[in-house]
């Protein structure tokens, strides 16, 4: 059986604000678990040379905790996720 997924280029970056994934859970999403920062950039090349650019764009709140995400992939941005803190 082929491979369902292949990627021969993978580059992740980040900023250097709080992550409220950090550990918490989500193991799948590597990207998130694992910094203690958020990720900015995902730059993939697949297998088959095609390029996926997907860019996270943050709003913070005075604390400097992300309050909204958004994604920019295909030249599409949209809201992604909204966090409330207690």
């Amino acid at each position: 059986m082929g491979n369902i997924f292949a990627i021969s280029t993978l580059k992740v970056s980040y900023d250097d604000k709080f992550n409220p994934h950090f550990k918490l859970g989500g193991f799948w999403d590597i990207f998130r678990y694992f910094s203690k920062n958020n990720f900015t950039e995902l730059y993939r090349v697949q297998a088959d040379g095609s390029i996926n650019i997907t860019n996270n764009h943050y709003e913070f709140d005075t604390d400097g905790r992300p309050i909204k995400v958004f994604k920019t992939s295909d030249n599409k941005t949209q809201l992604f996720r909204e966090y409330t803190y207690y």
